[in-house]
């Protein structure tokens, strides 16, 4: 079974507050992740933070005749927007969005199918954009924590900072009867804390190191088998890498 590690991150009461000339940061509302989804340049340039939209994704199905189905389904029928970089890459924005808890997995699932996304700017509502605090002391390894680092993708870890709580979200790739395959999203760890987060530079393999202690319950016994096991964590303790988009959570 394939897996792939996704970071649906929460911020609580610690995170960065943008500093006179850069871009606003905005916690998320109570209750929803922040999650940094990559989109065409052309429906990032318009948007704000603060702004509301609702988010569409373009899915496509294969079909039992080796034909392609191609629907359009909402992701989020009303998304607050965090922060937006519209200089990300060549012909992309990147752009935080608060979800819910389900939404971040129906997120997931769509960035792990590298569908296609659209924003809707929807009506001024009643969310009033609170920006992010700043921390009041660089994050420490709690007693009876382990350190644990992580590869996460560029855009997943760009909106990330020490401080910040995350929740962990595990898409899976398996099989059916049949041996028809089969995506589903689980979130394995909730309010995990970031500790140290990597260079800005890209790894080789366009990823970002950053390390991560879990504080809090598991959702599922049923953790992904771990991947090759890489660099050392901060505290010194062995690491495991793991592939891992990102995201914020109040």
């Amino acid at each position: 079974m394939k897996t792939a590690l996704l970071l649906a991150a929460a911020l609580a009461a610690c995170g960065r507050a943008p500093s006179p000339g850069t871009l606003a940061a905005y916690e998320p509302p109570e209750g929803k992740r922040a999650f940094a989804l990559v989109v065409d340049k052309s429906q990032s340039q318009f948007l704000t933070a603060g702004d509301s939209v609702e988010v569409v994704m373009i899915v496509e199905t294969n079909r039992a005749d080796a034909t392609t189905e191609t629907r359009s389904e909402t992701l989020a029928a009303r998304a607050e927007v965090l922060r937006v970089k519209n200089d990300w890459s060549s012909g992309t924005g990147l752009v935080a969005l608060a979800l819910s808890p389900e939404e971040a997995q129906l997120a997931a699932l769509a960035v792990e199918r590298e569908d296609k996304l659209f924003l809707n700017k929807a009506p001024a509502g009643s969310w009033r954009p609170a920006p992010k605090a700043e921390p009041a002391a660089p994050p420490a390894l709690e007693r009876e924590m382990r350190g644990l680092a992580v590869l996460a993708y560029p855009d997943q870890q760009e909106f990330l900072a020490p401080g910040d709580r995350v929740d962990v979200i595990s898409a899976r790739h398996g099989y059916k009867a049949g041996g028809k395959s089969e995506l589903t999203a689980l979130t394995i760890l909730q309010d995990v804390l970031v500790l140290r987060a990597g260079p800005r530079k890209a790894t080789r393999s366009g990823r970002r190191s950053s390390s991560w202690c879990p504080r809090s319950r598991r959702r599922s016994s049923r953790a992904p088998p771990p991947r090759t096991s890489t660099s050392p964590c901060p505290c010194g303790l062995p690491a495991t890498a793991r592939r891992a988009p990102s995201s914020l959570r109040r």
